[in-house]
């Protein structure tokens, strides 16, 4: 196993590392094996797949792309490279495989990142005179994000998801700001964090502003880079002094690791 973040790696385990029992199984599927299972399910079909890893070359997005449009492939595997921006009138089914993957990502706009994804990758199919279909693979066939995806009914998606919003206040409710600290050394990291953390407090009124963190980010390493994190939930009227007192601060302070701001950014990773 390697992870395509951090890059560590690790033989598969052949009993659970915590408690030894012989009864378990990994969740989830890459295109790799799902192009595998493809080509031995339609053995007459021409297979072709769109990743990261198949478009590293100069040159072969546009060629697989082409393959494709010119119908070199009858099936083409890919991950959400594949969801937009086609539009191949003799393609009639899409299939979407592990969808609960989406929806239940640890982030706030993860139901809406689901159903723009679906509703995208649905539109590929039956796109010419040819009628489409799209199958959906889900634990959750009651959710409210597939279920409103699946009836391309936006209102429906909109009304349930500013519920949820709203309660937890989440934007639109309130403003976020994301800090992202990242360096090599965690003790550093941990240290410059902490130390932001509390000049950052002695400026902003915590009556009406909330601060989480620092905490691991959720990618709590990247290309050899520790990542740890800070955000605000911000009320309207406090959204311009939380911007100049998080400026004023890092200013003013010589922070011996990297910083990343995102101001209302769309997702927490």
């Amino acid at each position: 196993m390697e992870c395509s973040y951090c890059g560590y790696k690790t033989y598969i385990p052949k009993t659970c590392p915590k408690c030894g029992s012989k009864y378990f199984k990994l969740f989830g599927i890459g295109t790799e094996k799902v192009e595998e299972i493809t080509k031995n399910t339609f053995k007459n079909a021409k297979v072709g797949r769109l990743d990261s890893q198949t478009t590293r070359k100069k040159g072969s997005l546009n060629e697989i792309i082409g393959n494709f449009e010119n119908e070199n492939y009858d099936i083409l595997i890919g991950t959400q490279m594949v969801t937009k921006g086609f539009d191949y009138e003799n393609v009639t089914l899409v299939g979407i495989l592990a969808a609960d993957l989406i929806i239940n990502f640890p982030d706030f706009s993860s139901a809406e990142r689901a159903f723009q994804l679906i509703t995208q990758v649905a539109g590929r199919a039956g796109r010419g005179e040819k009628e489409g279909e799209v199958i959906l693979q889900t634990y959750e066939p009651d959710n409210y994000a597939l279920i409103a995806a699946s009836k391309h009914n936006y209102d429906d998606f909109l009304k349930e998801e500013l519920k949820i919003r709203n309660v937890f206040e989440y934007p639109p409710f309130v403003k976020l700001i994301n800090i992202i600290f990242y360096s090599e050394n965690e003790n550093l990291l941990i240290n410059e964090t902490n130390r932001f953390k509390k000049l950052i407090d002695k400026e902003i009124d915590l009556n009406k502003v909330k601060v989480f963190g620092p905490n691991k980010a959720l990618h709590s390493k990247i290309r050899g880079k520790y990542r740890y994190q800070i955000f605000f939930k911000i009320f309207d009227n406090e959204f311009n002094n939380v911007k100049n007192n998080i400026k004023q601060v890092i200013d003013e302070n010589d922070f011996k690791v990297y910083i990343s701001i995102d101001v209302k950014p769309s997702n927490l990773v």
